[in-house]
């Protein structure tokens, strides 16, 4: 079985005989122009092999793009969730030979065997078995089916080669109300113990592919609390079996799926090319959103100015105290953390990353994909609260420092916030200690009776 990725989750699988096409989505931009395929990519739909069937898994605009199926042949079978408002889209863009599909109802394409798979109780939407022979698919494009469906699928399918998962828990219904403040324990437990429970031989993080665009594009730091790197740590950590097991897909990769191997093939679908993944631009930062933070103290705070005293601080100084005072810092050794800090300078930003384990903890410049923690503040508060001249209570209340916690443990059991994951940021214990608030006030007061001689 061939497995052709072309973007987000339109997958071209072809059997023995047999091809199909999942969710079609032909052009960069969807959802009325809110959203685009990311990584961006070159699809040449001229070359698409000759169809035997489309199968359109639910009525979301990345999922039924009307655009794209309106250069459909109206005499290709179209496969559908049996949603009524996908059935008349379809009916009056003037298909023939439209299908609604019944959950666990096999569908039969050559020598391809489509089984549709519920998703939630409360949506009309479907993954998907797709069984050639004894090589058996199970692509879940958005959906988490019940546990009794996992298992009756297990029955029929002891084995399952390969499962094409969810992975995000993705934050698009938050935005309205300001978006998530919190990690979302809940959503990313489900999708964690949704894999655990499948247990396919092998993994692919499927789906979630785009990104929002133009005005729009704040969004992308308030939708995607986990990147696609993190994922994998984390399901490798609650079954270390998918050790070498899971794989990243992109635009214009290949899998040539036996019942032995998973063969992948990157880059290597000749109508499809895809452009360069950088997930710092999805990088999660609801501490950053709408009003960012910005440096506002002038040039004095630009890189070259200030740079050499923020790598100073945290490479050095403020590390040294880390190492030194570890009964402080002992929850972040125990949970592993990784903490990046942003310091935003008149000209621009840089990164430091805290990595918490063993003896000592480590700084590398730069972000981190696997990061669970972030802040972000400004060059002159640093500046500021290193020289005692700003107090804590300044910085934490100014909207200049800003602060996030994704802290988050998995195991065989699912995700779960572990107990002391309401860690204080590192800055917060230095800075807003009780013997730093007194150095603060007895400074001011020094300066006061000064002032009044």
């Amino acid at each position: 079985m061939n497995i052709d990725f072309l973007g987000h989750a339109m997958l071209l699988i072809r059997g023995a005989e047999g091809t199909i096409l999942f969710d079609p989505l032909f052009f960069g931009a969807h959802h009325e122009g809110l959203y685009e395929v990311y990584p961006r990519r070159e699809l040449d739909i001229e070359q698409l092999p000759p169809l035997d069937a489309v199968f359109l898994s639910q009525a979301r605009l990345d999922h039924f793009d009307l655009h794209s199926m309106a250069l459909m042949p109206r005499e290709l079978p179209i496969y559908c969730a049996a949603d009524s408002l996908l059935l008349a889209c379809l009916d009056g863009l003037g298909f023939l030979r439209i299908r609604p599909l019944r959950n666990l109802e096999p569908v039969t394409i050559g020598s391809l065997e489509i089984i549709p798979t519920p998703g939630a109780a409360d949506t009309i939407q479907h993954g998907f078995i797709v069984r050639d022979g004894n090589i058996v698919l199970w692509n879940l494009v958005d959906t988490n089916p019940p546990l009794s469906v996992i298992a009756e699928i297990r029955l029929r399918f002891p084995e399952i080669h390969l499962a094409i998962v969810p992975w995000q828990p993705l934050q698009d219904q938050l935005v309205a109300i300001g978006g998530a403040r919190q990690f979302p324990y809940e959503m990313y437990g489900t999708i964690i113990s949704t894999a655990l429970q499948i247990g396919a031989r092998s993994l692919v993080p499927g789906s979630c592919g785009f990104r929002a665009t133009g005005h729009h594009a704040w969004l992308n730091h308030v939708l995607f609390p986990i990147t696609r790197t993190r994922f994998v740590e984390d399901v490798v950590r609650a079954n270390p079996a998918w050790d070498s097991q899971i794989f990243e897909m992109d635009s214009g990769d290949r899998i040539v799926l036996t019942q032995d191997v998973v063969g992948v093939q990157k880059n290597q679908v000749e109508y499809c090319k895809s452009g360069p993944y950088r997930w710092e631009e999805l990088a999660y930062r609801p501490d950053d959103a709408g009003c960012q933070v910005n440096e506002h103290r002038g040039e004095l705070f630009s890189i070259a100015s200030s740079l050499p005293f923020v790598s100073a601080f945290f490479e050095d100084h403020m590390l040294r105290i880390v190492n030194q005072e570890r009964t402080l810092f002992e929850g972040h050794r125990r949970l592993h953390v990784r903490q990046q800090f942003d310091i935003v300078f008149a000209d621009g930003r840089r990164s430091w990353t805290w990595a918490f384990s063993g003896e000592h903890c480590v700084c590398t410049p730069g972000q981190c994909a696997l990061a669970d923690v972030s802040s972000i503040l400004t060059a002159s508060l640093l500046t500021g609260l290193v020289a005692g001249t700003v107090s804590w209570d300044f910085a934490s209340a100014s909207g200049d420092y800003r602060h996030y916690s994704g802290i988050h443990a998995v195991s065989a059991c699912g995700v779960y916030a572990p107990l002391g994951a309401r860690l204080e940021d590192p800055l917060s214990v230095v800075f807003g200690a009780r013997s730093t608030r007194e150095k603060w006030f007895a400074e001011q007061i020094e300066r006061l009776l000064t002032a009044g001689t």
